[in-house]
């Protein structure tokens, strides 16, 4: 009916505009979530698989750390905690998964994530982005970072409401689901 396909529109139009913001592939790579915890969670759960190595750095925020830690102590994942930037001496280990921050929460700092995304491709590992501090705010290209998915919170820069926030996924990425049923 027509209500249900105008709002069926406009959340493919705000799709659309967060791939255009964030440099995704398309609407169809951008999906939305409750905030940057949960698209962070869907995505570490999604491509880190029991028994893999894991790396991420000591500015990177619970969303990224407390799922890291439960994989770590439930599914026999290895996580390596890099000082600040994707430190190249634990890249050695050969990690499957290498999940930073773009900004400190804390600091304000903004990482050189193009260059740690080419440090973690160049050994194999998927690369995802937490941009909860900067989508919106600070210039972010995900396909010209590498970045494999890039996860973002609606309620600060993106100047939406709480409860809001989602991830992109870069073309050929697979993602596990986190919850099934229907």
């Amino acid at each position: 009916h027509p209500a249900s396909i105008a709002a069926g529109m406009a959340v493919y139009r705000a799709r659309a505009a967060v791939a255009n913001l964030l440099g995704a592939p398309g609407a169809s790579s951008v999906a939305f979530t409750n905030n940057a915890t949960i698209a962070l969670n869907i995505a570490i759960d999604g491509l880190l698989a029991p028994g893999q190595r894991a790396l991420t750095t000591a500015a990177s925020h619970n969303s990224v750390l407390r799922p890291l830690f439960r994989l770590r102590d439930t599914a026999d994942c290895s996580v390596d905690i890099a000082p600040i930037t994707a430190d190249a001496e634990l890249l050695k280990h050969k990690p499957a998964l290498v999940a930073v921050t773009h900004a400190s929460n804390l600091t304000g700092d903004v990482y050189d994530v193009a260059c740690m995304c080419a440090m973690a491709h160049e050994v194999g590992a998927k690369f995802v982005l937490d941009a909860a501090q900067t989508a919106g705010s600070y210039p972010l290209n995900m396909t010209e970072i590498g970045a494999d998915v890039v996860c973002f919170t609606g309620h600060k820069s993106l100047l939406g409401p709480q409860g809001t926030g989602g991830l992109c996924v870069a073309c050929g990425i697979e993602i596990a689901p986190l919850l099934e049923g229907g």
